[in-house]
């Protein structure tokens, strides 16, 4: 018997999956809610102003937790006004209304 030769293949090296660059996701921007000009007014949630609107005769609850109320702040008839000395009132129209904190400044304005 002749000797058998075995013949075998070559070995090829597996070829590598093209590689896809990872697609990066665009970054996404902080919405930024738009500024409100009050005027000059504090901040409040109610953007409450001093730049003209309607008058605020039935404040919410927590109003004196944003402004700075005088003490008799819930008894007042009239619409909110900041007294001359910073402090808020809502005796607004009314004669007398800010007396003991000098005077009336001006009014604050729902918008």
């Amino acid at each position: 018997m002749a000797p058998t030769t075995r013949t075998v293949a070559p070995t090829v090296a597996p070829t590598q999956a093209p590689t896809v660059p990872p697609t990066v996701a665009p970054t996404a921007r902080p919405t930024v809610a738009p500024t409100v000009n009050r005027c000059g007014a504090p901040p409040n949630p109610w953007n409450y102003t001093f730049c003209g609107g309607s008058f605020i005769t039935n404040p919410p609850s927590t109003f004196c937790s944003y402004f700075n109320c005088i003490a008799t702040f819930s008894n007042g008839r009239g619409y909110v006004m900041q007294c001359s000395d910073g402090t808020f009132s809502k005796s607004g129209g009314i004669s007398g209304s800010c007396s003991g904190h000098g005077g009336n400044a001006r009014a604050l304005y729902a918008p």
